[in-house]
């Protein structure tokens, strides 16, 4: 694999140079150093990676200016590069970046409206969950996402989350109500995107002690990811990815830990018992999957 990616790497240089001495710092100059960029991050050579990404940013302002759509392109990528290193922080004045000119070139679209989601999620992952909600209160408010229904239900989950974190459970559940019941809609009752936002209605229910209410939730959860892989495979005709598999595990397996929760405390032990058995044989599958805490944080 290191000599596939040594090989194209000293194509892409052959490419970064060829680009230069024919045409100066151009628009191909900027994104043959960014695709350079890339191999230099799947071989965990993040500085040269670092580095040739902004070099690219620079080399295409100058090109294109600051205010444009290819402009932007190459700061998105460099973003990609540091959420995928976990650096969320330095990733941030760049999410800036990327709305500052959505709003600049294109104020009302649904770009725009994604763009303000994902700094929204960057806020999120950091903890920073006031500062997440405004982002995705203000998605919420644009006409164009709210006209593009699997999105606006998107946003609204994720909105719903964050009011979860911070206490706002009647708002929460207002949030989770209203993204389940268009994805319902969109994609019928039974579709893989209803399950997590029931496990999620249900996490709140079981904060609040609602356990007749997160019951059935979280049983039509399980039911709808164990299916999902058969769905999947004859939707493609082949064998569901290994990754993806893995996901639905991951989601049945937190619904399993919730039931198992909600049992003991309603002091129904052998059904508790019996779900912390499944979970049980489902992990010795799944070795560390579905292990993180379920009951105050949403998914």
């Amino acid at each position: 694999m290191h000599e596939h990616f040594s090989e194209s790497e000293r194509a892409w240089r052959a490419i970064v140079q060829r680009s230069f001495f024919s045409h100066g710092h151009d628009s191909l100059h900027a994104r043959t150093l960014s695709w350079l960029a890339v191999l230099c991050s799947r071989q965990n050579r993040n500085a040269e990676a670092e580095s040739l990404f902004k070099s690219a940013i620079e080399i295409q302002k100058q090109v294109s200016g600051e205010n444009d759509i290819a402009t932007q392109s190459t700061i998105r990528r460099l973003v990609w590069f540091y959420e995928g290193c976990s650096r969320y922080a330095d990733a941030e004045p760049y999410r800036r970046e990327i709305i500052r000119i959505d709003k600049r070139i294109r104020p009302n679209s649904i770009e725009t409206a994604i763009s303000i989601n994902e700094l929204g999620l960057l806020f999120s992952t950091l903890g920073r969950n006031e500062e997440a909600a405004s982002q995705f209160e203000e998605a919420i408010r644009m006409r164009a996402l709210s006209e593009n229904r699997i999105a606006y239900a998107a946003v609204m989950n994720n909105l719903a989350r964050v009011y979860h974190r911070l206490g706002r459970t009647a708002d929460a559940e207002l949030f989770y109500k209203k993204a389940l019941k268009i994805r319902q809609e969109e994609f019928g009752d039974d579709f893989s995107l209803t399950a997590r936002p029931r496990i999620n209605l249900a996490q709140l229910y079981i904060s609040q002690a609602r356990f007749t209410d997160a019951e059935p939730l979280l049983k039509e959860a399980i039911r709808i990811d164990e299916a999902e892989p058969e769905r999947w495979e004859k939707r493609i005709h082949g064998p569901i990815p290994t990754s993806v598999r893995k996901e639905y595990q991951h989601d049945i397996m937190i619904s399993m830990r919730l039931l198992a929760y909600l049992y003991r405390a309603q002091g129904r032990n052998p059904e508790a018992e019996t779900m912390n058995k499944r979970f049980g044989k489902l992990m010795s599958r799944w070795p560390g999957v579905g292990t993180e805490p379920v009951i105050s944080t949403p998914l």
